[in-house]
């Protein structure tokens, strides 16, 4: 004959009891298991965008511009390059395809900003495309030096409460940026908060900008002039005569930019080519003064060369 706990099974109480020790358990257990997965996944998140770092930085090394947002920003477009969004851009230079770039694994965009104070104090990015001179006559490189050549990849690991905005204003981008150091101060709005569930990748690009400094010591009638690689061959800029201003010119290129310099005349001749690797200073000076004759004529011709400083 049959018990009565093997008739019956168990007890009420005794089921309750099993329940309340379940809850507790999972109380204790589920949000340490949650929190885990949030970790692993940010951990993830911040291998994938420190990678994404590099290809973004070879990416400017190799191509000599720098990713737009939307595929707006940079002002004239060279032949044969990619005219898109940055993660279409970056792609080219990624084992990733572009919606692996443009996508974390939860599926949600990461957003790209450029500091707003990139090569000015104020207003918005405009682009950068060294190279843009090879389909127009004006250069697009800077001739001062960069303000705040910063850019961050902000992703979310969870659907913001606010959608992220598609640029930053510099005060925004500081704010932003300045974290954890400083948390999330008000002008950060709309909230940017970094932790588990948003990982931020900060680039500091001032490393990139070589400084180049060329100047023309001689007064001539005919100026030396300089082509930066990606320019018309044909037309070097000419560098402003001694006799109106002692100024130097200064550039800003990337490294392994090759610069031509080349003596006055009718047809300029070129002198010197030098790869940009660091700091360059370069002055057009006299060799042999020109021989005059009584009357202050030239009888023979001055020779002038360029100096590396």
């Amino acid at each position: 004959m049959r018990s009565a706990r093997q008739a019956y099974g168990f007890t009420l109480i005794e089921m309750i009891g099993v329940l309340a020790i379940m809850s507790v358990f999972a109380a204790m257990v589920v949000p340490n298991l949650i929190k885990r997965l949030d970790i692993s996944y940010a951990d993830a998140e911040t291998k994938t965008l420190n990678n994404l770092a590099l290809d973004l930085e070879q990416y400017i090394l190799t191509k000599r511009r720098i990713p737009s947002v939307a595929g707006g920003e940079v002002l004239v477009t060279p032949v044969g390059a990619v005219a898109g969004p940055w993660f279409q851009e970056l792609a080219a230079q990624s084992a990733l395809p572009p919606t692996k770039i443009q996508q974390n694994e939860k599926g949600i965009n990461r957003i790209y900003y450029i500091d707003p104070g990139f090569f000015t104090l104020g207003g918005a990015f405009l682009g950068y495309d060294q190279n843009a001179a090879a389909v127009a006559a004006v250069p697009t490189f800077p001739i001062a030096a960069p303000n705040s050549p910063r850019i961050m990849i902000v992703s979310d690991l969870q659907p913001a409460a606010v959608a992220r905005p598609a640029a930053l204003t510099a005060a925004q981008f500081q704010a932003v940026w300045d974290q954890p150091q400083q948390g999330n101060p008000a002008a950060a709005l709309p909230p940017i908060v970094e932790g588990d569930s948003v990982v931020i990748k900060r680039i500091n690009l001032s490393y990139l900008f070589n400084h180049v400094l060329l100047q023309n010591n001689v007064n001539n009638v005919l100026a030396p002039s300089y082509r930066v690689e990606g320019q018309p061959v044909a037309a070097p800029i000419l560098l402003p005569n001694a006799a109106a201003a002692m100024v130097p010119t200064d550039l800003y290129l990337m490294p392994g930019t090759r610069v031509s310099l080349y003596a006055e005349g009718a047809v300029p001749v070129l002198q010197q080519e030098f790869l940009v690797n660091g700091f360059a200073s370069y002055r057009y000076d006299q060799v042999v003064a020109p021989v005059l004759n009584a009357a202050g004529a030239v009888v023979t011709p001055g020779q002038n060369a360029w100096f590396r400083n």
